[in-house]
């Protein structure tokens, strides 16, 4: 995000500040997935309207966490096998599918929730299934998301094998954004 001359990776963690190699890598990337998707996806949860958006935010964060904690595969293939290791209200594949399809992909690619899939608070856990149509209660799940993130970086912590890929993925996806940003803050 760029406010003002400044362009930053997190919610006070400017680009120009950031060393990938720092352990510290951890935190500024919980401060990134919580600062730009969590806290906004909990205002919107709270707000019965705003659903959409909230879920939307949420199916987004988990996409940015699930790159950077599975297998190299295409896309889908790592988001559902992250939904059933991260998730035990998704833990089977038809469930992680479903998710993947109708709120994911329908929320980013349509504008909607597919298949006659729908947001409700009035469901007692993150997600529920009658009938072949899946609910999401966007509260719940957020709560879900936080602790996704939560037990992400704690294995970042506890594992120098899984925190050196992280970092290494990390290098190769900010490398030529920084350089980039480099040459352009002359021109804006």
């Amino acid at each position: 995000m760029k406010i003002g001359e400044h362009l930053y990776f997190a919610p006070g963690v400017r680009f120009n500040q950031l060393n990938v190699n720092d352990p510290m890598i951890i935190q500024h990337f919980h401060s990134r997935i919580e600062g730009y998707y969590l806290i906004p996806a909990k205002i919107l949860a709270e707000k019965e309207d705003y659903a959409f958006p909230a879920t939307l935010l949420l199916a987004s964060a988990i996409d940015a966490i699930a790159r950077d904690d599975s297998r190299p595969a295409r896309n889908r293939e790592r988001y559902v096998g992250w939904l059933q290791i991260a998730f035990p209200c998704l833990a089977t594949k038809p469930l992680a599918e479903q998710f993947y399809d109708d709120f994911r992909c329908g929320l980013v690619h349509e504008a909607r929730a597919k298949n006659g899939c729908v947001f409700t608070t009035f469901i007692g856990g993150p997600v529920f299934v009658e009938n072949g149509i899946m609910a999401i209660n966007p509260q719940r799940f957020a709560k879900d998301v936080f602790q996704a993130l939560d037990n992400f970086c704690a294995k970042l912590k506890n594992f120098p094998d899984a925190l050196k890929k992280f970092q290494n993925q990390l290098k190769k996806r900010f490398s030529t954004r920084a350089f980039v940003q480099l040459k352009l803050r002359n021109r804006i």
